[in-house]
């Protein structure tokens, strides 16, 4: 598994990044281009997909309402890194 070091090495965000492309290639012409509504709000959305942060550990242990100390204690005891 390769490393990641920033966002941009994360290949959900680069698939986003190649939908997004082809939205706005696809956007630019047809029915697309004169419709000013529709093609802001579809453009506005692959740009949403691209931007959209995943939740911290912090934040999806308090959705599932888990201490962070119980998970910490569930890696060390499988000696996990």
């Amino acid at each position: 598994m390769a490393k990641i070091e920033k966002f941009e090495d994360i290949q959900a965000w680069q698939k986003a990044r190649e939908l997004t492309k082809a939205i706005y290639a696809v956007s630019k012409n047809g029915s697309f281009a004169r419709n000013f509504g529709l093609r802001y709000q579809i453009r506005k959305a692959a740009v949403s997909v691209m931007s959209n942060r995943c939740l911290s550990v912090d934040d999806i242990l308090d959705n599932l309402g888990i201490k962070r100390d119980t998970v910490c204690k569930w890696i060390s005891e499988r000696n996990m890194p």
